[in-house]
């Protein structure tokens, strides 16, 4: 069967390419853990969510402690934690 991927919206590709997978569970190719297909989003971790996020050491603050030397302002990206929030991978079913 050939699909004519080109002229179809988002939404119909992805319901046909769940449809082509049976329904069955799908893992992410990232992290092992299994996706599940929401309709007009596509495949998407379990908590819903596209993208997995991880914490890191702040870039943008001169030390690992998160303070900028010894002054109490803190950092815009991490608000004085020294820890940050950023996508680590998105949502991705492993072919079989």
């Amino acid at each position: 069967m050939r699909w004519p991927l080109g002229r179809w919206t988002p939404g119909q590709r992805g319901r046909a390419l769940h449809e082509r997978t049976g329904g069955r569970a799908v893992k992410c190719m990232w992290c092992g853990n299994e996706l599940r297909f929401v309709l007009d989003k596509g495949y998407v971790h379990q908590d819903g969510e596209l993208y997995r996020r991880k914490q890191v050491p702040c870039r943008y603050c001169s030390t690992a402690g998160g303070r900028s030397g010894s002054v109490a302002v803190a950092c815009r990206m991490c608000q004085g934690t020294g820890r940050m929030w950023v996508d680590d991978h998105c949502a991705l079913p492993k072919r079989s």
